[in-house]
């Protein structure tokens, strides 16, 4: 038995980050996506729709937002 100095790493050490990260960002894109539904149910419930239509049609109008709506 022979054993290596120094130690090797482990062969699917590099896998598991990344699979790690990838698993992270989805969880991510998963709560955005639940936030985005909760705030438009929200606006829906509250009476508040024709606002948010008048606002996505103002984001269409001038391109992708760069900031974070006041909502």
């Amino acid at each position: 038995m022979t054993s290596g100095y120094p130690p090797l790493p482990e062969p699917f050490s590099a896998f598991l980050g990344v699979a790690a990260h990838t698993t992270a960002m989805a969880c991510r894109l998963v709560l955005a996506v639940s936030d985005v539904v909760r705030r438009a149910a929200l606006q829906r419930l509250a009476g508040r729709d024709e606002d948010s239509t008048r606002t996505l049609r103002r984001w269409s109008r001038a391109g992708r937002p760069t900031a974070r709506p006041p909502w």
